[in-house]
């Protein structure tokens, strides 16, 4: 039981700095649209590449790799609800 809550609390980690991965990326993006283009997709990559990494790390580590990508989706499920939340706030 505790490989499974370690798995999940490095998937949660995992989300988390691939969402600061992604903010840092919004901020940084050049006004040259090639130039922006190039770099996102390059960011893109990276972001992936490092998600594989940990799965391929937890899965060499035999820690279950479904409660990693349980903890990677908890970040996203509570960027949806904020989000869900803000546009019903908004439009009181």
């Amino acid at each position: 039981m505790i490989q499974v809550f370690i798995a999940v609390w490095i998937g949660c980690l995992t989300g988390l700095v691939g969402y600061h991965k992604i903010v840092q990326m919004a901020l940084n993006i050049p006004t040259d649209e090639a130039a922006g283009k190039k770099i996102g997709t390059q960011e893109y990559m990276k972001r992936y590449l490092m998600y594989g990494l940990v799965l391929v790390v937890c899965q060499l580590m035999e820690l279950p790799i479904l409660a990693v990508l349980v903890g990677l989706m908890c970040n996203k499920g509570a960027i949806l609800l904020y989000a869900l939340k803000e546009k019903e706030d908004f439009h009181e």
